[in-house]
């Protein structure tokens, strides 16, 4: 008896590919992405922590290619831009001050959006195309532990 092993095949072009075919390689591609959000918990480390304040540092990644399943580019100077949520390592009792860095001198708007306790995003974007495959960016996020609360504050 021969056995055979199934081997996988290289995706072939875009064009020869259903749309419904490449939406379903691009939700296991984000799901893939899930993997890569622990990995930036592993990429994390505590400054400090007291009682009163907590200061975490980590690096992250951004790839800058378009998934393949959006291929369809506009003619002309265009728009890019790159999302990357970043959960915290330890949860804050509020969102905390996020600042931002990139690694590489490059003209780009980098942002912190949609910070909240557990983590914030990454938000990079530039008005042409980005000739580096990946972007490496470094933060700080400075704040008050989940055990603490502000003192003083007024309602």
């Amino acid at each position: 008896m021969e056995m055979r092993f199934w081997q996988p095949l290289k995706r072939p072009a875009q064009d020869a590919v259903p749309a419904h075919v490449r939406k379903i390689w691009l939700a296991r591609d984000c799901f893939a992405g899930q993997a890569a959000a622990q990995q930036s918990v592993a990429a994390q480390e505590v400054l400090h922590a007291g009682p009163e304040a907590l200061v975490l540092r980590g690096h992250d990644t951004l790839r800058t290619q378009p998934h393949s399943a959006f291929s369809e580019r506009g003619v002309g100077r265009t728009q890019v831009q790159l999302l990357l949520w970043v959960p915290f390592r330890q949860p804050f009792s509020e969102p905390p001050a996020v600042s931002l860095r990139l690694v590489q001198p490059l003209p780009c708007d980098v942002r912190a959006t949609q910070v909240a306790p557990d983590g914030f995003q990454i938000r990079v974007q530039s008005w042409g195309e980005i000739a580096e495959p990946e972007l490496e960016v470094l933060w700080k996020a400075a704040g008050f532990p989940e055990s603490a609360a502000p003192t003083g504050a007024a309602n």
